[in-house]
């Protein structure tokens, strides 16, 4: 009978022991590349941020934990650690310390820190904030991608001496009916019009906070417009960029967010469309670098440019672009009945006050009504004092829009010497009379335009309307609003408290 060997059986064991070994060496060699990977992805990342680091310092322990103009922040605070955890390798000789008596002092250091962290404060330095502020306002170079400033910079021109562009700039203040007066450029299919893009300049990341009392260990802080927020300058900078097509300063306050009403500006709309085939809820994003070029060019081939804005406050930064010979600006300077301002923005506040219809005078902001009044004898140009703007002005009043929507419209487009399109006329048409639906604050859409234009007349208390009168008469005198003397005349909607444009302001007159 033959007999079986027993060699195989070493062999097929060894086949197995290398096989084993082999899947090891695999797995090991996975894991390494793996831990690769993950160490140059989480460099990557820190070095994607080179400048982020410079704002932080700025506003260093300072972290949102609310939204809105009013802010609270944790204070900012330093615990000595020599002062407040024991050293748990210095032990006295004489005894052992078992390891459950340093877990008791570990946690006994970390409750005192807890409670030093709770009253120990360190002042948050104001001029460090600031300096490090002006520092991204005035002289930083990129954007929060790491993209440098000019690597899509001057862009104004595709080559040679480029054609005079038409730039329209609707310059407002807050609740003077400028979205209503925006879409009259913003649907136009010739126009790339932009809704509030210097928004961003405002926006926590590019404003220095002020700090008041602490309270209950944290610190309440609140935007100062007037002392922190950036340059006058800034703003001009950065909107002569966009007027030119050139969005290379915008994005550097633009940061990770996206474009601000990015979905109600159709001419980037239609560009998320065509180009990139993007829904309008990705077109806030357009303008990252990576997509940015092509925004550009497409601007570039429509014929002009509108932009609207609150935020510029003085008219005469915008002065050197008069000289610019690639643009051909025009300010529509938009105005509103101070009384009827001050009601809307009123409006806005929380209910309880909204409760107490009409407004009392006691809620009227003194230092809010002056600066109103103040910009619109600054800024109205007449036939009186030499001025710059002469032919590149034109004053508008919002009660005129409202009560003559589509002759106010027709002379505008006359003003700048740009074919009315008839999609403009059938917006105006549909959204300046009633449509028995209800409407919020910003909407340009109105139940009847004519009728909102009067509606502060019912808002504002009499004490409250001869306050504004008081503090306005010159501004409104300017412009042509008429003052009343009673509250019978006040609420007597027959009686007009819109008087004609004095001859010498340049304006569209109905």
């Amino acid at each position: 009978m033959p007999v079986l060997s027993s060699r195989p059986v070493p062999e097929a064991r060894l086949g197995i022991r290398m096989s084993v070994r082999g899947a090891v060496g695999v797995a090991l060699l996975v894991m390494t590349l793996f831990c690769l990977c993950m160490l140059l992805f989480l460099g990557h990342l820190e070095l994607s941020r080179p400048r982020v680091a410079m704002l932080n310092r700025a506003l260093a322990g300072v972290q949102h934990s609310q939204r809105g103009t009013q802010r609270t922040f944790p204070v900012q605070q330093t615990v000595s650690r020599e002062a407040v955890l024991p050293d748990l390798h210095t032990v006295s000789p004489r005894r052992t310390v078992s390891p459950n008596e340093t877990m008791a002092s570990f946690h006994d250091g970390m409750e005192t820190m807890a409670r030093s962290v709770e009253y120990v404060e360190e002042p948050i330095n104001k001029e460090e904030q600031l300096s490090a502020l002006r520092e991204r306002w005035e002289y930083y170079p990129g954007n929060d991608y790491g993209e440098e400033g000019g690597q899509f910079g001057n862009q104004s021109g595709l080559g040679g001496d480029p054609a005079r562009r038409l730039a329209v700039v609707v310059f407002a203040q807050m609740r003077t009916g400028s979205s209503f007066t925006g879409q009259l450029f913003n649907q136009h299919p010739s126009f790339f019009y932009m809704f509030e893009p210097l928004w961003h300049l405002h926006h926590p990341q590019n404003v220095a906070y002020r700090p008041i009392p602490v309270v209950n260990g944290r610190a309440t802080v609140r935007l100062s417009a007037i002392a922190h927020r950036p340059p006058e300058a800034t703003f001009g900078k950065v909107l002569e960029g966009i007027l030119r097509c050139d969005f290379g300063e915008l994005t550097k306050f633009i940061g990770r967010k996206g474009l601000f009403a990015a979905g109600s500006d159709r001419a980037l709309v239609r560009f998320c469309d065509e180009v990139l085939h993007w829904p309008p809820r990705r077109c806030s994003y357009a303008l990252r670098p990576q997509t940015l070029p092509k925004v550009v060019n497409y601007c570039k081939r429509t014929p002009y440019t509108a932009v609207k804005t609150i935020r510029i406050q003085n008219m005469n930064s915008l002065e050197h672009l008069l000289s610019d010979p690639t643009l051909d600006l025009k300010i529509v300077h938009l105005v509103r009945d101070p009384r009827a301002t001050i009601t809307s923005r009123l409006s806005l506040m929380d209910a309880r006050h909204r409760a107490k219809l009409p407004f009392p005078p006691n809620l009227l902001n003194e230092k809010d009504i002056n600066k109103l009044c103040g910009w619109i004898t600054r800024s109205t140009v007449t036939t009186d004092v030499p001025s710059p703007w002469r032919d590149r002005y034109i004053m508008v009043r919002y009660e005129d829009l409202a009560e003559h929507p589509e002759l106010m419209t027709k002379r505008l487009y006359e003003f700048l010497g740009v074919p009315l399109d008839d999609m403009v006329l059938h917006w105006v048409r549909e959204n300046t009379k009633g449509d028995g639906k209800p409407h919020d604050h910003f909407s340009t859409k109105h139940h009847d335009a004519n009728a909102t234009a009067k509606i502060w007349r019912y808002r504002l208390s009499f004490p409250a309307v001869a306050k504004v009168q008081d503090m306005c008469r010159d501004a409104m005198k300017m412009v042509g609003y008429k003052e009343v003397d009673s509250p019978e005349k006040l609420r007597d909607l027959q009686t007009s408290l819109v008087d004609a444009i004095p001859a010498n302001v340049i304006a569209i007159r109905p």
